[in-house]
């Protein structure tokens, strides 16, 4: 006989307590599973049938065929799906993307190359590295100061960061013995004019107080609307704005030098000093930073103009050599725009038949190669180790689909992963950059 409801209730709630202890692991009373308990029959006996029926899932002998076993496993793919896609999805809808997961198949290794564009990409990049390399082996040239040069990774859509990829790795094994390189990981996404990031750890930024090396940001900007500006990225102008509140520190109060090293126009410098992330880096900063010299912060492109957009921020270009031992912070934007502004014959042809920063739509791209393969609303660029620790964070982005295996609700790693079609055109660029590029 049926005990007291409150009874059953109270049992109910006891096993779901103790199963959901781990967020990601545990149980929620899905529609045919909450069906499944309102029964007569003894409460006690229904939930070891469940744990029964868990156990038998997490041994490898998950059944899609059994409703309550399959329903079982509707909140880890609920957490799943919320943890690859970052936003909450309507109930409804995420139960009927369960209700139509299938077995997942042998998924078959989709290999997937470069197109001929990628590949003409590559080159204008190798180009644009090169001359990044020009600029910097002169700054080495003129100063005894140590230089780190920072990729930037910008954390697009899987993989992202125009100056990590395409500019500073593929001179890394260049750089290594006159320059430190690092990757540092400022977004553009969600952030504003006044957005101040914490661009650098503890660590880095002991390192700028105590040795002050100079110190060169790379990143690259989709072309911007007015000829007559180079365009920096939203990342860049987080940067500055970061560079504004270490300055601050250094150079002591509002009203002092760190204004006029700042490269941001005086109204936004002061607008900025109010805002609330403005000042919780500096408090954030305060114990690590020291009074002393504050950096002078340049800008560098192939071509400069009178003025520069970073982001949403117009400043002008500052002038004077970027040279000599006073700490420098340069942020860097080495892609070419507007090539049919040069003199005939000046540039390689392939310069000519290229975009400026296409190659930070290659992650996109390769979605869109992959197409065919069957993408669909569980499938998401993830990591083949969410875990893992590389200096962004993540490591081997790849595609991965989410359905029903031997272990219940898995998600396969299926394609190529960004890396290796990413290292295919890195390859050409460094290959183009070892001299091998010609005009066509």
């Amino acid at each position: 006989m049926m005990g007291p409801l409150k009874d059953r209730k109270k049992a109910i709630d006891s096993w779901l307590a103790k199963l959901n202890t781990f967020n990601r692991e545990g149980v929620s009373l899905a529609p045919r599973l909450a069906a499944f308990l309102n029964t007569d029959t003894p409460i006690d006996d229904m939930l070891l049938e469940l744990d029964r029926l868990r156990a038998e899932t997490r041994a490898g002998r998950f059944d899609p065929a059994n409703d309550m076993q399959r329903e079982l496993e509707f909140k880890r793919f609920h957490d799943e799906l919320r943890h690859s896609s970052g936003k909450t999805l309507p109930f409804e809808e995420v139960y009927a993307l369960f209700s139509s997961l299938e077995w997942l198949p042998d998924l078959p290794a989709v290999s997937v190359q470069p197109s001929p564009e990628h590949m003409a990409s590559a080159k204008r990049a190798a180009y644009e590295a090169e001359g990044l390399l020009g600029f910097l082996r002169r700054f080495r040239a003129s100063t005894t100061r140590p230089i780190v040069v920072i990729g930037n990774d910008k954390a697009q859509l899987a993989g992202g960061g125009y100056g990590r990829h395409w500019v500073v790795e593929p001179l890394e094994d260049i750089l290594v013995p006159d320059f430190n390189v690092a990757y540092n990981r400022v977004p553009s996404h969600a952030s504003m004019r006044l957005t101040t990031p914490a661009a650098f750890d503890k660590g880095f930024v002991r390192v700028m107080d105590v040795r002050a090396p100079h110190v060169v940001i790379v990143d690259g900007a989709a072309p911007g609307k007015s000829d007559g500006v180079v365009r920096f990225s939203k990342a860049i102008r987080g940067y500055a704005n970061w560079l504004a509140a270490f300055n601050k520190l250094r150079g002591g109060g509002v009203e002092g030098g760190y204004r006029q090293k700042s490269l941001l126009p005086p109204d936004h410098l002061r607008e900025l000093a109010g805002w609330h992330e403005f000042m919780a880096a500096v408090e954030q900063m305060r114990p690590w930073v020291s009074p002393g010299e504050a950096y002078d912060v340049r800008l560098w492109s192939p071509h400069p103009t009178e003025q520069a957009l970073m982001g949403d921020v117009l400043a002008q270009w500052p002038t004077g050599d970027i040279s000599g031992d006073q700490p420098l912070v340069v942020l860097a934007n080495p892609i070419v725009y507007l090539p049919e502004r040069m003199p005939p014959g000046s540039l390689p042809e392939y310069m000519y038949v290229t975009k400026p920063y296409a190659l930070d739509s290659a992650d996109r791209d390769l979605l869109k190669m992959l197409a065919p393969a069957g993408l669909d609303s569980t499938t998401r660029w993830g990591d083949a180790d969410d875990n893992a620790a590389g200096p962004i964070g993540s490591i081997n982005p790849c595609l991965t689909k989410i359905g029903f295996g031997r272990f219940g609700i898995e998600r396969r790693v299926f394609g190529p992963s960004m890396d290796t079609f990413f290292y295919s055109i890195k390859a050409e660029i460094r290959r183009c950059i070892h001299g091998v590029v010609q005009s066509k």
